[in-house]
């Protein structure tokens, strides 16, 4: 189709008059909607405009990116502080592990009511993949199904109703349930990823704050519970090869600064924060604390005792064994529950 040019030359026009139309109309509505925006205000109902706003802004603050959350941790002060005279006495008692409570726990209990009043009595009470035993009341805890958390509660109030010396013990930096919450918290291995064991288990750095809370509140809820102490196992370095440890302690001043960090601040006048080992050498911190050792033969019992740096040797040093053989009431003592079906 052919076009006139007077045809071309209105066509023109008329496209040269609707650009300008659209610029004048964009820088219209650029002024209009800044000057706008100053009575704009945001309510839970949404948007409004409001023309009684002020016409000047007042000056406000600089937005930084917020700094990385940490979790501190609590010590105890002024009057309830950790009290290192407290005098612990020594122990002689029994132990029940996971695998009876998996049987039983009614004859773990019917074994327990046979004891002698005043003794100790300590259970576990948490499995190495962070499941808790008893109903714990931990945000995101998850408790165990292969256990009977019910009756382990009842079984707890029965115990402490009683005349026995309760003891709780816990799987501390070994837990794959909190290492897959909290991956931070974790031992990284060099390609980056968390160190796990044979058994899939995550384990916690010491260092970590956010680590070290979850142990303080598990301990402060088992004081609550009527126990009067807790051991924590796995309280170590699991591996000296794969796992890449920045830090400026050494790996031994990092165990010794955590224990000695839920000591002093769990461990008040009553309740005990010990620790579980097969190291002789383990850095037990002063105050309301116990070490607990494994894999001590009877007859090397009282070299072990006489070498030890221990100041209460016969109430701070527990052995654990699962003989009844005598030479061991040299010091506090554990032996495992006789259960019967």
């Amino acid at each position: 189709m052919n076009m006139t040019y007077r045809t071309r030359r209105r066509l023109g026009k008329l496209g040269r008059i609707l650009l300008i139309s659209v610029l004048v109309f964009a820088v219209v509505w650029g002024f209009w909607f800044t000057w706008l925006s100053r009575f704009v205000v945001y309510t839970s109902d949404g948007a409004q405009l409001r023309f009684d706003q002020p016409y000047t802004f007042e000056g406000g603050e600089v937005a930084v990116p917020p700094e990385r959350e940490t979790v501190a941790i609590h010590y105890n002060e002024g009057s309830g502080r950790l009290e290192t005279t407290s005098e612990l006495k020594q122990i002689s008692g029994y132990y029940a592990t996971t695998s009876m409570l998996l049987d039983s726990v009614e004859a773990v209990d019917n074994a327990i009511q046979k004891l002698p009043a005043g003794a100790a009595v300590m259970l576990d009470l948490k499995s190495i993949y962070g499941n808790f035993y008893y109903s714990t009341g931990i945000s995101g805890a998850p408790v165990a199904d292969q256990i009977d958390s019910a009756a382990i509660d009842r079984l707890i109030r029965n115990l402490v109703a009683s005349d026995y010396y309760l003891i709780a013990r816990i799987p501390a930096f070994r837990d794959r349930a909190y290492g897959l919450a909290n991956p931070n918290y974790g031992l990284p291995t060099s390609g980056g990823y968390l160190w796990d064991d044979d058994e899939s288990c995550y384990w916690m750095d010491p260092t970590s704050t956010g680590a070290l809370n979850y142990l303080i509140r598990i301990a402060g809820e088992l004081k609550e519970l009527g126990f009067d102490e807790v051991v924590f196992t796995e309280f170590r370095f699991p591996d000296k090869d794969r796992i890449v440890f920045n830090s400026r302690l050494t790996r031994d001043e990092a165990i010794a600064q955590a224990a000695a960090a839920l000591v002093e601040s769990c461990a008040i006048d009553g309740f005990a924060v010990s620790f579980q080992s097969d190291d002789q050498n383990f850095p037990l911190p002063e105050g309301r604390t116990r070490l607990y050792l494994t894999g001590v033969s009877a007859m090397k019992a009282q070299s072990v005792l006489d070498a030890s740096q221990i100041p209460a040797k016969d109430a701070q040093l527990v052995f654990l064994t699962e003989t009844f053989d005598t030479r061991y009431d040299i010091a506090s003592v554990m032996r495992v529950l006789t259960v019967t079906s």
